[in-house]
């Protein structure tokens, strides 16, 4: 069993996709769940199935049409526990490129920086940056 799951999740997904498994199975953790739902609703996995011990996550891969490369091209920790990492609203803005999703964990959930700076503007979230998905 791994101290941080963050980081055991991202591992997991960037060998099971460099390896180009068709699924891989990681631990069932809140943390891990609200990810994998984020990558459902961005289409960048198929879908993810719930062990009957409830244990585990099982995540189905999606592969890019006509090649074997997996969608989920790169997958980078950017907060970690020896070094925790803190944006205010403003540096989001011209931080990031167009091809990447910034997940950020605020007091209002699990958000991309997309939506932190569009319809959510208004409120002017801060969190911390877990983590980068380049595609």
């Amino acid at each position: 069993m791994t101290n941080n799951t963050l980081a055991d999740l991202i591992a997991r997904i960037r060998m099971g996709a460099q390896t180009r498994k068709k699924s891989i199975k990681v631990a069932n953790t809140n943390i891990a769940r609200r990810l994998v739902d984020y990558f459902v609703k961005q289409n960048l996995i198929i879908s993810y199935q719930i062990s009957a011990d409830e244990k585990n996550l099982e995540i189905f891969f999606r592969f890019a049409v006509g090649s074997n490369a997996n969608v989920l091209a790169q997958v980078s920790l950017i907060s970690k526990p020896g070094r925790r990492i803190y944006l205010k609203f403003g540096n989001l803005v011209t931080r990031y490129k167009k091809k990447e999703h910034i997940l950020i964990s605020t007091p209002a959930g699990l958000l991309n920086h997309r939506s932190l700076l569009g319809g959510l503007r208004r409120f002017r979230l801060s969190g911390e940056p877990l983590m980068i998905v380049k595609h």
